[in-house]
């Protein structure tokens, strides 16, 4: 099937509200969008309410202006955006990265917001009711003191000093604290010819389908909780797999911040 390059919209038949957006292949962005709205993990919150809201049976895609040429993609997008006012929409300009942050401005006065709230006594009041009456579990009841023996002992065994000094004493006097040398050579020897990689330390750049950055990432594990993903996914797919596609995502790794121990290592070191 010929891929199809457009402007297009996404709208509420109840309300008539929409998204608009750009792609070069329609097929492939509708599929991208309902997998995304399904899994309650959409861009655009608005869109994602509405949808949680009415169902995909309240939506329909419309084209809304073929482009042959995808260089004005983006351009025709905007005069769509300027002369409709998506309501789903994020971002009223188009191409703008998805995932935008709040400028150190914003940040702090969110900071100074939230800073210092107490709750009032009306609020307090009514979790003091709701929770009036409850009864717990004996099984609960026993967790929680199997818990709190457990911390006492940790916190009491931290906190004495006379303890301390007693099991010092012992580790000296087993030498139980100190690492023979022929257990460091092994340890130095193995870590010579290991190849190590540490997905902790690989940047990577997240773009959409259309090659606009999305946002930029300091490590696998960033990336995979911004996008909900599971944990190692992006680390199978993009590192052992080699692919540079995934989840309807464009990714670019920075492969030099790989860790290798080895001479002879074959990877883009």
């Amino acid at each position: 099937m010929k891929k199809i390059k457009c402007i297009y919209e996404i709208q509420n038949k109840i309300n008539g509200k929409r998204y608009i957006g750009s792609t070069v292949n329609l097929k492939r962005r509708i599929r991208e969008h309902l997998y995304d709205l399904e899994k309650g993990n959409h861009h655009s919150p608005y869109l994602q309410r509405a949808f949680n809201k009415y169902g995909i049976s309240a939506f329909i895609f419309n084209v809304l202006e073929l482009i042959t040429d995808e260089y004005f993609l983006i351009e025709n997008e905007q005069k769509w955006i300027d002369f409709l006012n998506p309501e789903y929409n994020i971002l009223k300009i188009a191409g703008s990265p998805l995932g935008y942050k709040h400028s150190d401005e914003a940040k702090e006065k969110i900071r100074k917001a939230i800073t210092g709230i107490k709750r009032s006594d009306e609020t307090n009041k009514k979790n003091s009711e709701s929770n009036m009456g409850r009864k717990r579990t004996k099984e609960s009841i026993e967790k929680q003191k199997k818990t709190c023996k457990t911390s006492k002992v940790f916190l009491d065994s931290r906190r004495n000093k006379e303890t301390f000094e007693k099991r010092k004493k012992t580790r000296e006097k087993n030498g139980t604290n100190k690492v023979s040398e022929e257990t460091k050579e092994k340890i130095s020897k193995t870590l010579k010819n290991k190849k190590l990689k540490s997905h902790n330390s690989i940047k990577l750049e997240q773009y959409d389908m259309n090659g606009f950055l999305i946002q930029s990432h300091d490590n696998m594990i960033q990336a995979e909780n911004f996008n909900n993903f599971g944990r190692g996914t992006l680390h199978y797919n993009l590192v052992k797999m080699k692919k540079t596609e995934y989840k309807g995502f464009i990714w670019k790794v920075d492969w030099k911040l790989e860790i290798c121990g080895s001479n002879e290592c074959g990877s883009k070191c």
